[in-house]
């Protein structure tokens, strides 16, 4: 939702610092930098929504997740997967399309989810 919102909102100043923490999550290989490049990411596209209770839940949620961000990259080695995966919402955002923005940012999520979930599967049956 917060994305949709953000479709519409962003600045071209906002669209070209999405650009730069892209470029840079690229070649960011120690992993506490690639995730703060990562909450950046989101951050500036989170902001741009104006939502300020959106917001409020967004980031309880965001800190929730933290350690399966840092497991999905770290041990899963999913940060090609996820550079995709947001250079589809920076996509969407650039054209101003906020349906696909939301959809590529739930894909984004349930991606992430999914891989996590079953990674945590596999931990606990070894």
């Amino acid at each position: 939702m917060a994305a949709g919102h953000a479709s519409q909102a962003l600045t071209a100043g906002d669209l070209d610092a999405l650009r730069t923490i892209l470029a840079r999550m690229r070649t960011e290989n120690h992993i506490d930098r690639w995730v703060r490049l990562n909450d950046e990411f989101h951050n500036v596209i989170n902001q741009a929504s104006g939502r300020p209770r959106l917001l409020e839940l967004i980031q309880r949620l965001r800190e929730q997740s933290q350690p399966y961000i840092r497991l999905y990259v770290q041990r899963l080695h999913k940060s090609a997967q996820a550079r995709k995966e947001h250079r589809a919402i920076l996509d969407a955002l650039t054209d101003r399309d906020a349906e696909q923005a939301e959809i590529a940012v739930r894909a984004h999520l349930i991606t992430t989810g999914r891989a996590v979930a079953a990674y945590t599967r596999s931990a606990d049956e070894s």
